[in-house]
């Protein structure tokens, strides 16, 4: 989708949370950040279709925690796979994006803090196992 208003994301996460992160890490990375913002457009489009419910997790997310407006369409056939598929139209809050996000962040990276030090701790004790062998 080739337009400044809009984004389309695909290839949801396991999570809803998972999701929303890798959608907001995009658009930083990615996005033209004309006004401070995390998301540089007014609407995101995502879809899902009926082997999965990654979207419908990630709408009540969405909902759950009053990150925006959101709506939806019914199932349609996709003529390309031959499943049915749902689209949702989300114009983000984005002050409650900011929030959810820097709230998160600090999650990840602390997982990651402590992932990391558990794996200094254990290549510091195999070096301490292979020196005494």
């Amino acid at each position: 989708m080739m337009c400044c208003g809009t984004r389309e994301y695909s290839g949801l996460q396991k999570t809803p949370e998972e999701s929303l992160y890798a959608m907001c890490n995009d658009e930083i990375i990615n996005g033209e950040n004309n006004y401070g913002g995390i998301f540089k457009c007014a609407y995101i489009v995502f879809t899902d279709n009926n082997n999965h419910t990654r979207g419908i997790e990630l709408a009540r997310f969405i909902r759950k925690r009053h990150l925006g407006t959101l709506i939806n369409t019914g199932q349609r056939k996709n003529p390309n796979s031959g499943n049915l598929v749902k689209l949702w139209i989300w114009a983000p809050n984005e002050d409650a994006v900011n929030k959810w996000y820097n709230k998160y962040h600090k999650k990840v990276e602390e997982e990651r803090r402590i992932s990391k030090k558990k794996a200094e701790i254990a290549m510091a004790e195999m070096i301490k196992l292979k020196s005494q062998q």
